[in-house]
């Protein structure tokens, strides 16, 4: 069984027996934690205080999401109470209020989609797929649905995790061959591979290890952050590092990031000034256990806790699956239902009021959101 699938196969077991795992968020009884992880230490910088008058959400805002989504399908074609449907991820768009929900490119490839990037002009999505056994690979799609292409080079590899530049010519992923893994990044037009192998991590069975993962680009597309994962013989996360590969020099550096917030899913705001990323991600987790959203500075100075700081929205004080909108205005992020808020961690509303909750079994999980533009 591929290593992926392992971790998978994990969450969806944790799923069956009823123990609530996947729902992120602080509704109803809590699951025993998935994963070992300390709680998340105290902001290094004020908390902002609680607006006087609360918004009631971000209806104005004009967007759709891009919705990475496992067990029961989304738009409720779907509804099986016995099973759940956990070992299946799919990818779904939908307007924030949940009135139009459309499965991008449902059944293929087979195996799955997860791990999703959208492309800088919104026209194509890249994604891995989740194969139960064998290598995963990388495959692209117009939003619309067409043209589908795997941008994998045949290999005894797996290669997961794509993240375009941000000029859209270029896909940094992770390859892992055997018990190594590098961060690597793919020419989308010449189809030329380059590996850093400043970035290796090594995961041998039946031991704990690390790999790097969750690749992000800066918007100047001289450097990509990313998450250096620990876990452990049975796949368990245990911590990370937040890592920066300047791409020129192909010299490292450390964020600082405290390795027990286990932080995942790194991505720099627009305009370069901040990282945004999640403690105990959900897309290292899905979802098995609760975390936060922070955001640090590039240089690692001024880290910040956005959420379970008590300033948040009386539905919902966590967060996962956190994203920027393009102007770098607005998070958007996963808590039950899809929220918004402001880069200081203010203002919290949920997108859509009459948006669907995405934590409940007969509808699936809803993990990672993205912002797109609306439909034509």
């Amino acid at each position: 069984m591929n290593r992926f699938a392992i971790l998978a196969a994990t969450i969806a077991l944790a799923a069956v027996a009823g123990l609530g795992v996947i729902a992120v968020g602080s509704r109803g009884p809590a699951a025993p934690p998935a994963t070992p992880v300390p709680a998340a230490t105290a902001s290094s910088s004020p908390t902002p205080a609680p607006s006087s008058a609360r918004r009631e959400d971000y209806r104005e805002v004009p967007g759709r999401l891009l919705v990475q989504h496992l067990g029961n399908a989304l738009d409720r074609s779907e509804l099986d109470a016995t099973d759940g449907n956990y070992d299946k991820r799919r990818l779904y768009l939908m307007d924030p209020a949940g009135n139009t929900i459309t499965e991008l490119l449902p059944g293929e490839p087979a195996s799955g989609k997860n791990h999703a990037d959208v492309s800088p002009d919104f026209s194509k999505v890249a994604f891995s797929d989740s194969p139960a056994e064998g290598p995963s690979r990388i495959y692209e799609v117009g939003l619309d649905g067409t043209g589908l292409r795997m941008i994998s080079t045949p290999c005894d590899c797996s290669e997961h995790a794509p993240a375009y530049s941000s000029d859209g010519r270029r896909i940094a992923f992770t390859r892992v061959t055997g018990d190594e893994a590098v961060i690597a990044v793919r020419d989308l037009a010449t189809d030329e591979v380059t590996t850093f192998p400043e970035t290796m991590g090594s995961w041998p069975d039946g031991s704990s290890g690390e790999w790097p993962e969750h690749a992000s680009w800066s918007p100047d597309g001289s450097a990509i952050v990313y998450a250096l994962l620990e876990r452990d013989s049975g796949g368990t996360l245990t911590g990370s590092m937040l890592m920066e590969l300047d791409l020129v020099g192909r010299t490292l550096r450390d964020l600082g990031v405290p390795r027990d917030l286990a932080a995942g899913e790194p991505r720099y705001r627009p305009d370069g000034s901040l990282i945004l990323f999640a403690s105990r991600s959900a897309e290292t987790t899905l979802g098995a256990a609760s975390g936060d959203v922070y955001t640090i500075r590039p240089d690692g100075s001024d880290l910040r806790r956005l959420t379970s700081n008590g300033d948040g929205h009386s539905q919902c004080d966590e967060g996962t699956g956190a994203s920027w909108t393009p102007d770098g205005r607005y998070i958007v992020y996963m808590c039950n239902w899809i929220f918004l808020m402001e880069p200081d961690g203010s203002n919290k509303a949920r997108w859509s009021s009459i948006g669907p909750d995405m934590a409940e079994d007969f509808v699936g999980y809803g993990y990672t959101v993205y912002w797109i533009p609306p439909a034509p």
